[in-house]
């Protein structure tokens, strides 16, 4: 992969070889910079797609299963800690 600082050392002619074997296209037209910074683009997303595909992608058994938190039932609110069912109304 090319650095900003190789490219800009070559010729215009070279910059050109090399965006037309990339298949950029329509360098006829760019200036050096311009033809720098396409380079540089095409090459930095070419590099991160080869990346992206070499992630494995997360599927479904690599994730561990939620457990479920039960909520508390208004009968055990009410429980006295023998058991017994206790009013809500009463001052017991």
């Amino acid at each position: 992969m090319f650095e900003k600082s190789e490219l800009s050392k070559k010729l215009v002619s070279e910059l050109r070889e090399i965006a037309n074997t990339a298949g950029i296209t329509g360098t006829e037209k760019l200036k050096k910079q311009d033809l720098v910074e396409k380079i540089i683009a095409k090459k930095t997303t070419e590099t991160l797609k080869t990346e992206s595909k070499t992630l494995a992608p997360v599927t479904a058994t690599d994730k561990k299963p939620r457990k479920r938190i039960l909520k508390p039932t208004a009968d055990s609110l009410f429980k006295n800690p023998a058991g017994e069912k206790k009013s809500r109304y009463s001052s017991n």
